[in-house]
């Protein structure tokens, strides 16, 4: 745990992308409900080990933004929601409990699904990250670099 070195887990969370169900389920022989009831529970096992170890946790959802704040909420773990693109008021909820912070990635500058959440939230819940060599300001066809 910290004492170690290990400062918190991730990055962990759902993600619920039609492409990829579809794609997985197809694999496993299964279908799209089961793929996110096996995602689930691997969520909510880190989310166990978190709380066993006493470490915040590196969240990053796709396409399963309530889904995944519920899950938060009910185990009560804390830490940061990495480039949310949810509803605005579940991130103000979720920050107002006092549980999470949001990060915010450079491509923020063009994407309204970020700037609308990042609206809603005071500034003290608010982080800025660079994903590299994702997300970056100039566009999706532009290389992340974070320098000086």
């Amino acid at each position: 745990h910290a004492s170690g070195g290990v400062m918190a887990i991730g990055e962990i969370g759902l993600d619920f992308s039609r492409h990829l169900l579809r794609k997985q389920a197809a694999a496993k022989g299964t279908d799209e409900a089961d793929i996110r009831a096996t995602q689930i529970a691997a969520f909510e096992a880190q989310l166990g080990l978190a709380l066993d170890l006493g470490l915040p946790v590196n969240v990053h959802s796709r396409n399963a933004e309530p889904q995944t704040l519920e899950i938060l909420a009910r185990t009560g773990v804390r830490g940061v929601m990495h480039a949310y693109k949810g509803d605005p008021a579940l991130a103000l909820k979720a920050a107002m409990d006092g549980r999470l912070l949001f990060s915010f990635p450079p491509s923020t500058v063009y994407k309204w699904e970020y700037q609308e959440v990042v609206r809603a939230l005071p500034m003290d819940y608010l982080l800025l990250e660079t994903d590299s060599p994702s997300l970056a300001a100039g566009g999706p066809q532009e290389r992340n670099e974070p320098g000086f």
